[in-house]
């Protein structure tokens, strides 16, 4: 499998989503590759290190054969895969791509995956206004499942603090994780 692209810097890139897993049925499938390039249609997705340090520790989980792991890199893959798909800023919602009511300072959109009895992994996004063709991922509940919607009525701060954080480092190229 490819490695994706570190996130911390502005990257381009595609997932190249594959499936369904032959022995999984046909809402498992797996990650072809990743590519990287500077000039693919989409938009440009930014994500916090937090967010990288859970992605490496959920694949590595994976490829030692955990297999809640690898439902959960499943679904985050495929969001993905959403979200890269994307030109600008979804108008209205639909079953995959929501506005969440419980924003603060920013708009975020939550990013969800058809019901699974055992998984429910949410990212949840920004679009900045000043910048049409990029999402940032502010936040990352890899557990919804068990937490039900009180994962939502922390959204706000949390969201809020993470955009934040991007907007500083954007604007100055300091990295304050």
């Amino acid at each position: 499998m490819n490695r994706r692209p570190h996130s911390r810097g502005v990257q381009r890139y595609t997932l190249v989503v594959a499936g369904p897993l032959p022995d999984r049925g046909a809402d498992a499938y797996y990650l072809q590759g990743v590519l990287v390039s500077s000039s693919i249609q989409g938009v440009i997705i930014d994500w916090p290190a937090s967010f990288d340090d859970h992605l490496d520790q959920l694949e590595a989980r994976a490829a030692d054969g955990d297999e809640y792991a690898q439902l959960q890199l499943d679904r985050l893959y495929a969001e993905l895969q959403v979200l890269q798909e994307l030109t600008v800023e979804p108008q209205q919602d639909t079953a995959v791509l929501k506005r969440v009511r419980q924003s603060g300072r920013h708009p975020v959109w939550r990013v969800a995956h058809p019901f699974h009895p055992r998984v429910a992994v949410r990212l949840i996004v920004w679009f900045p206004p000043q910048e049409r063709d990029r999402v940032v991922v502010a936040l990352f509940a890899g557990e919804k499942a068990s937490m039900g919607d009180v994962f939502y009525n922390s959204v706000a701060p949390r969201a809020d603090a993470t955009i934040a954080q991007w907007q500083f480092q954007h604007r100055t190229g300091k990295d304050t994780s």
